[in-house]
């Protein structure tokens, strides 16, 4: 799991559709689908239930969901700082 995969799920979640989680993030559907798959088998645990067009998280999702969030939000904050040195 890298931080790509950590975007991609939370947009996904957002989103809950891969197709418009895809056009969001610009990349193909294809490879928004392979992203989550992995990081389910990785996990060994689905992380949504799939519907027609619509993406729900599971109870293992929204506990991945929660901690996705925060490492995200932690990332940005730490780059937000660090640009914020260069500009001292």
């Amino acid at each position: 799991m890298d931080l790509r995969t950590l975007r991609y799920f939370t947009v996904v979640a957002q989103e809950r559709n891969i197709t418009r989680a895809a056009e969001k993030l610009f990349v193909t559907q294809s490879t928004h689908s392979q992203y989550l798959l992995k990081l389910e088998a990785e996990l060994n645990t689905p992380l949504f239930t799939r519907d027609k067009n619509c993406l729900t998280p599971t109870a293992a999702g929204r506990i991945y969901l929660q901690a996705a969030q925060d490492i995200v939000r932690i990332q940005d904050a730490t780059l937000a700082s660090i640009a914020a040195l260069k500009n001292e």
